[in-house]
């Protein structure tokens, strides 16, 4: 499954905003989404790969400022 990529991607989360609620739960399979305050900001399934965790943890933290919520973009690498 995808829990082991799920918890790193908690852990950058907590490192840069410890005030985060990080939640995750089994989804469909091959699923791979990434919501912040309930708003899906990227999709495993459309993309076809795992989000880039870097952007994600910025899009956090822009948010955690009172940034609008913006989608991810980028992709890891294949």
């Amino acid at each position: 499954g995808y829990a082991p990529r799920y918890e790193a991607l908690k852990k950058q989360i907590l490192a840069k905003v410890p005030s985060a609620n990080v939640t995750g739960n089994a989804g469909r399979t091959k699923s791979f989404e990434v919501k912040i305050n309930d708003q899906l900001v990227y999709s495993k399934l459309s993309k076809g790969s795992f989000p880039d965790f870097e952007e994600v943890v910025l899009r956090v933290l822009e948010v955690s400022q009172g940034k609008p919520v913006q989608p991810v973009i980028g992709m890891q690498k294949s």
